[in-house]
């Protein structure tokens, strides 16, 4: 099934500005005394906006999608820490597909699960390993929207990506 996309042609801000518009808190735990833990995922939102990749849960560009507008060294997320003495708190941001609520994949994690991916304008290297390492694939926005399968080694084993 193939989900209505809108274009968005002003700039595209980064992946962490785009993240950090659609966080949603899965859980907070108290790890210590010292320092409480919170956990957001970070997917996508269905709108496809300038130099964006897609990477989607399925084949065939279907499924739930994860929308990236910049490079990724590690798409298991990261972790901040915040305060000081008792008062710190721990917030890992974990990269999980989004988009259609219900959609195949929805809320799992990004990192060796993607199977397709799409770009319009944009011009991204998908890697085996994180750091941007390993073997790779390319997309180019050349290609009109079209939607790429990730070969054989990458399908569900991608770690990171790397855009220019």
């Amino acid at each position: 099934m193939t989900t209505p996309r809108r274009r968005n042609k002003r700039a595209a801000a980064t992946a962490v500005a785009l993240m950090v518009c659609g966080l949603s808190v899965l859980g907070t735990t108290s790890a210590s005394a010292d320092i409480s833990k919170t956990v957001k995922m970070v997917g996508g939102d269905g709108i496809n906006t300038a130099r964006m990749l897609q990477l989607y849960y399925n084949s065939n560009c279907a499924g739930a999608e994860a929308d990236f507008t910049d490079d990724v060294p590690d798409y298991a997320g990261w972790v901040t820490l915040t305060g000081s003495g008792t008062q710190q708190t721990e917030t890992n941001y974990v990269y999980v597909f989004g988009g259609l609520k219900g959609a195949n994949g929805y809320g799992v994690a990004v990192k060796n699960n993607a199977a397709s991916m799409r770009t319009d304008t944009g011009y991204y290297h998908v890697y085996y390993n994180s750091g941007y390492s390993g073997h790779s694939q390319i997309i180019m926005g050349d290609l009109h929207d079209a939607c790429v399968n990730l070969d054989s080694t990458l399908k569900n084993n991608n770690a990171s990506q790397l855009s220019g």
